[in-house]
């Protein structure tokens, strides 16, 4: 698009038109009025307040984001191409196609075609959010940005006072709620009061966290008219869910934490240099999972016990999963089929020589790129490897001004899928997606701006 187009496309959209492959149309935002906006603020801080207090609930929350950018539209949701061919969306395709049938061989057919199905689900959500937000007036837009910013500033706030009281806040739930009680594994009680809580008790929480936390600090960016309520903005979000995820006892959201501010410092200072340093990363994550595992475990790591005693688990599982991908290199075991290989061997376990860890699958590998190898096989981690240069290569195209903040959200993501939970948990990968629908408006924003830099 040259700089005349680029101008005729800023000003329709500063008007109310939407643009549609067909050309520019005079197709007006529905129902902008006050009241309006403040329900999208609300329903939108409501979908991040309820997400982050019940992770699990992602694939519910994703469907829901998908209202108030379509009732905006009204009529002219006619007008969507959420499915318009692309190298990314090739691949999603084709990779979806291929999980289909990868799922047909699994040893829990059950939860891999649910699992497959949540991935379809989570793509066409995201692609048909953004499509509608890029038609949106400004207004909507800003509307979705607030609600998701202060919904996730009031649950950071929330989770890390409840951490820093001993979980009065979930004391005093359960209090209320005498006939509710969550799983009371890792629970210790004096009658029927809590005395201690499981140190796992808060690990989806603190994940969510991570997985927003940059898109929050893009609609902050977005959100704030000067460089001081900026900061102010940014202090008011990042404070307490960054200490709520330092005091949690996940190490993995610690890790991805870092991380993610490691990547945005690297491309803020370096900026071409961040982006080919964090494609070759994924390149490395991708490729040598399988290598890495089994050196880590040649290296004795397990049996180091100035390792904690999770990363010395996480060790063993590693090794003997990537034992187990040589039995189907090429096409994998098929999607979710750890969980089910680990309640086949129970009972004819063995331990890791110097360890009290079995030698297992466990539930799952607790590494996105080791469990692709292992169950969706060579095809598999070929297709996610592609996925994500081509995800690295669409936040290039964006405005420079978001650039940094959108790699350090996919750094944590991946990071996250490195050490943490199942990549086939539908919860997981609608969060993958649900984090891309709450950065998608602020992205935007400054597609139409580009000029426009952030202090």
């Amino acid at each position: 698009m040259d700089s005349a187009a680029a101008t005729t496309h800023a000003r329709a959209h500063r008007r109310g038109f939407a643009l549609h492959p067909t050309g520019l149309a005079r197709v007006r935002s529905v129902g902008l009025t006050g009241l309006a906006a403040w329900a999208t603020v609300v329903w939108s801080a409501a979908g991040t307040i309820f997400y982050l207090l019940m992770p699990k609930s992602a694939p519910i929350i994703l469907l829901l984001g998908l209202l108030a950018p379509l009732l905006w539209l009204g009529s002219a949701v006619r007008y969507l191409r959420p499915f318009r061919a692309s190298g990314l969306s090739l691949m999603l395709a084709i990779a979806a196609i291929y999980l289909l049938i990868n799922a047909s061989w699994s040893l829990a057919a059950h939860d891999a075609y649910r699992s497959v199905l949540s991935f379809i689900a989570a793509a066409a959500a995201l692609f048909t959010a953004v499509s509608a937000h890029r038609a949106l007036h400004e207004k909507a837009l800003r509307a979705m940005l607030l609600g998701f910013f202060a919904g996730y500033a009031i649950v950071g706030a929330v989770i890390c006072m409840d951490m820093l009281t001993d979980h009065a806040g979930f004391r005093l739930l359960m209090k209320a709620l005498p006939d509710w009680h969550p799983d009371p594994d890792g629970f210790t009680f004096a009658g029927d009061t809590v005395e201690s809580f499981p140190t796992s008790l808060l690990n989806r929480h603190a994940a969510a966290l991570v997985l927003l936390l940059w898109p929050a600090v893009l609609a902050a960016n977005e959100l704030a008219d000067g460089v001081r309520s900026r900061v102010m903005l940014r202090m008011a979000l990042i404070g307490p869910a960054v200490a709520a995820i330092l005091l949690s006892h996940h190490a993995t959201s610690k890790v991805a934490l870092i991380g993610g501010f490691l990547m945005l410092g690297l491309h803020r200072c370096a900026p071409r240099f961040g982006m080919r340093m964090l494609g070759a990363a994924w390149i490395a994550a991708c490729v040598a999972a399988v290598p890495v595992a089994f050196s880590l475990y040649a290296n004795q790591l397990h049996a180091k016990e100035w390792l904690f005693p999770s990363a010395r688990h996480r060790i063993v599982i590693w090794e003997y999963t990537a034992e187990k991908i040589a039995k189907a290199p090429i096409l994998g075991a098929g999607v979710s089929s750890a969980r089910a290989l680990d309640t086949l061997e129970e009972g004819t376990r063995t331990l890791a020589p110097g360890t009290p860890f079995p030698r297992e699958t466990s539930v799952h590998a607790h590494n996105a790129y080791l469990q692709v190898w292992f169950e969706a096989g060579a095809l598999g981690a070929a297709l996610l490897l592609t996925i994500g240069l081509l995800v690295i290569g669409a936040v290039g195209r964006t405005a420079a001004r978001v650039q940094s903040l959108l790699l350090a959200t996919f750094a944590s993501h991946a990071l996250v899928a490195a050490f943490g939970f199942s990549i086939w948990a539908p919860w997981l990968l609608s969060s993958f997606a649900l984090a891309a629908m709450f950065a998608s408006p602020a992205v935007t924003l400054a597609s139409r701006d580009p000029e426009v830099a952030w202090g």
